[in-house]
């Protein structure tokens, strides 16, 4: 990537925010790299929730940026919107005046880094496509840190985005095998998953946890929604708890990721 001074000023983006705690610990970890090496930095972060972040009390964010906007009705941009969705349909450019803000404020950065994690795994993401885009366009570092691709989820769009960055870091061996096989390894270096770097902090435990005799089960209405029976994930779920009581000594913990209302984990976890 070249030499990078102190004082140069990184924007993070693709973040959705802190009330997803695996969002959360990428957010901490990433942060906390990029000032033990470059102590005079300055971090701005685009998140979807940055109420969220800022409740989280996440320390090293200089400026909070969200990436929902407001495009004020009857205005061009409005105008210029509605007439492609209505003919061409062509997302790049909506999501061009979407993201103006976000695309703008690369513009003031040295080094912009995508810290989604995952949301190249789902459906097609052209929101990241088009700020990919700008960045570079704008001659701009661009980093992936610590991400997941879905074999079945990559195409040729997808390739031409990633051949945009200049760094990208997977989190796993299976990313890793896939990414190289793609795009050849000369800019892909896997990494530890930055969530795992953050340090423990010890609380005490709730009753009946028994310390080395639990198994964690976490499931959240982003993974029903792709069951092709309804009510199938939390039926399967609700077998797994059986199985685990009548033929182990394991006790079993409900571990929430997301947390926000109103599609957070809490509202498969009640239904068990």
């Amino acid at each position: 990537m070249g030499c990078i001074n102190n004082e140069q000023h990184f924007m993070l983006f693709a973040h959705n925010g802190s009330n997803n705690h695996g969002c959360e610990a990428l957010l901490r970890t990433i942060t906390e790299q990029i000032k033990s090496e470059f102590e005079q930095s300055r971090i701005s972060l685009c998140s979807f929730h940055p109420d969220e972040d800022q409740n989280a009390n996440v320390s090293n964010i200089n400026k909070y940026i969200n990436h929902y906007d407001t495009v004020k009705r009857h205005s061009f941009d409005h105008i210029a919107a509605a007439i492609n969705r209505r003919t061409v349909n062509n997302p790049y450019f909506n999501y061009s005046i979407m993201q103006k803000h976000i695309i703008k404020e690369a513009q003031n950065n040295d080094v912009c880094i995508s810290i989604g994690g995952d949301v190249y795994c789902y459906k097609k993401p052209y929101i990241y496509y088009t700020i990919d885009s700008h960045i570079k366009k704008a001659g701009k570092k661009l980093v992936l840190w610590g991400c997941s691709v879905e074999r079945d989820a990559f195409d040729e769009d997808m390739k031409k985005d990633f051949e945009r960055f200049d760094l990208i870091m997977p989190r796993e061996s299976i990313t890793t095998e896939l990414l190289t096989e793609k795009l050849g390894s000369n800019k892909i270096k896997p990494i530890t998953d930055p969530a795992f770097l953050m340090q423990p902090e010890f609380l005490p435990l709730p009753e009946n946890f028994e310390k080395g005799n639990m198994i964690g089960i976490n499931v959240s209405p982003l993974s029903a929604g792709y069951e092709k029976v309804n009510g199938m994930t939390l039926r399967s779920v609700h077998a797994l708890i059986n199985h685990i009581i009548k033929n182990t000594g394991h006790n079993i913990a409900l571990i929430p990721h997301v947390v926000r209302d109103p599609l957070g984990d809490m509202q498969c976890l009640t239904e068990l």
